[in-house]
């Protein structure tokens, strides 16, 4: 069974695309999304990506999971909004609508043009998370390696990259496996207080510790195996084959990239 973070082949828009389209796709709205300041234009990126998350699936619950590192990347950005007490931090928003004071906690001065940029930051991590979750749910990673050789990605940055999304769910898999073991054999956790719950855990400290140490003398033989070192090009020979979809979503995400863009930078719409 598929574990968190980890693809799952299912008959959806995005798991049909070609890897290349989404790889299309999600660069043209990170690209957006990183130019745009302004709440209106970003929520409506926000709103892109939560259709992109329903229509592909993905389940809700890794987002919920995920939430404690959304939490402290929140209060992050409502420090750094709040920060910005000048209303000549913003270049498009006049200076008596962005130096607006809305609040006053003490000595901390809160404005309109903070707010306006919290939100948005706080969109913006929203949205990357989606998209993200997205990609992975709905791109094997063999299809990922066969993208990323086809556009000349060294081979080494393709190993570690496959790594890296492979670790989370293999170790979490050991964990619940760890776990089922440990409670066929009558353990539980039973107690509330911090210190004996340590104690409790300790069946499980052991043997994921050697599962963990197993599977990195497992990557390092795969790295050898690979070689990794030699000089000689080893590559995949694969010609994408695109669909109908795929030319839609790709000639629709250049285009609305390089239109939001040009909107922003000559015109400054989208900007604060």
């Amino acid at each position: 069974m598929p574990m968190i973070f980890e693809y799952e082949p299912r008959n959806t828009f995005l798991h049909n695309l070609n890897p290349i389209a989404k790889v299309i796709m999600l660069i043209s709205i990170f690209i957006v999304l990183t130019v745009y300041w302004d709440p209106r234009f970003v929520m409506v990126i926000a709103l892109i990506s939560a259709l992109i998350y329903v229509v592909s699936k993905t389940p809700p619950k890794w987002l919920i999971i995920i939430l404690p590192v959304a939490v402290i990347r929140f209060v992050e950005s409502l420090i750094l909004g709040i920060s910005q007490a000048q209303g000549a931090y913003f270049h498009y928003l006049s200076p008596e609508i962005a130096g607006k004071v809305i609040a006053k906690i003490g000595p901390i001065t809160i404005i309109y043009g903070g707010i306006l940029w919290t939100i948005s930051d706080i969109l913006k991590i929203i949205s990357t998370m989606m998209l993200t979750f997205s990609f992975i749910y709905t791109t094997s990673l063999n299809d990922m390696v066969k993208t990323l050789s086809f556009l000349k990605v060294p081979r080494k940055l393709i190993y570690v990259f496959v790594v890296a999304l492979k670790l989370v769910p293999d170790i979490l898999r050991e964990i619940n496996t760890t776990i089922i073991a440990q409670k066929l054999r009558g353990w539980e956790l039973t107690s509330k207080n911090p210190a004996k719950l340590i104690k409790q855990a300790a069946p499980l400290a052991y043997p994921f510790l050697k599962k963990t140490i197993e599977y990195v003398d497992t990557l390092t033989m795969v790295a050898y195996i690979r070689g990794f070192s030699v000089s000689s090009k080893v590559g995949l020979k694969w010609k994408p084959k695109f669909t109908i979809s795929d030319y839609v979503v790709i000639l629709f995400s250049l285009s609305g990239a390089v239109l939001s863009l040009y909107y922003a930078l000559e015109y400054g719409i989208g900007l604060i």
